[in-house]
């Protein structure tokens, strides 16, 4: 519909140009008679008259524009109404997740837990592939060693930053209600991401860093970064 909408603007615009030429002529005529005529006629009533003149001209631009907006209102609706129903199942999918993890605590207990988070965790690291910059941790020798988060992001750092930033999060989060995913990349001092501001700690949850070495094909440690409770997208209607 949006589509729809779109190319009726279009011809809107298309219309008008070639309806201003006319519109104006016939509003020359107008004024024209009007000055000509001995009749007394009020500001009110000229606009009325010319309004008259210019109404049937412009006619069709009017109901093509007024179609067009009502395709792109309509666009609106559906597509408001789609991800508000994709934010109901996002939600019943956390909420499902959010629960199947503490199921999995209940039953087998922190260690068994972490120990399947581990496998998991190693399964990202050993099939994604380490960009070349990260390939040779025995290059760095500023203290700095090899992340991989839990979105497939690579950066260097170590567990002092990561835990500094942490803090930061943490601590903003008592005064403050969301924080972006950004905002931890920015005290960790590697940048954003385009998704990143998409994605928000909140504080009713917190920030809860999970840091786990593994070593991936090459041979090579990398820390592999989660948290207990992931960023989530933020929805309001």
């Amino acid at each position: 519909m949006i589509g729809c909408g779109l190319v009726g603007f279009a011809t809107t615009c298309v219309l008008v140009a070639h309806e201003a030429p006319i519109a104006k002529e016939r509003l020359d005529d107008l004024h024209r008679e009007l000055g000509e005529s001995d009749e007394e006629i009020t500001k009110a009533g000229i606009i009325f008259r010319e309004v008259k003149t210019v109404l049937p001209v412009y006619a069709p631009s009017i109901i093509s524009g007024a179609v067009s907006c009502g395709c792109i209102l309509g666009s609106y609706r559906i597509t408001s109404k789609r991800t508000a129903a994709l934010a109901t199942a996002y939600e019943l999918a956390n909420s499902s997740l959010v629960e199947y993890q503490r199921k999995v605590v209940e039953k087998l207990g922190d260690k068994k837990e972490a120990e399947i988070r581990h496998e998991i965790h190693e399964e990202e690291v050993q099939k994604s592939v380490v960009p070349d910059q990260y390939r040779n941790e025995l290059a760095y020798t500023d203290g700095l060693t090899v992340f991989k988060d839990c979105y497939g992001r690579y950066f260097r750092s170590n567990m002092e930053i990561i835990k500094t930033a942490e803090k930061t999060i943490s601590d903003r989060l008592k005064y403050e209600n969301e924080i972006s995913l950004n905002e931890f990349y920015w005290a960790l001092d590697i940048g954003p991401t385009d998704a990143g501001d998409d994605i928000f700690f909140f504080a009713d949850k917190g920030i809860d860093v999970v840091t786990d070495p593994i070593k991936n094909t090459d041979g090579n440690t990398i820390t592999y970064l989660d948290f207990l409770s992931r960023p989530e997208a933020r929805y309001h209607f």
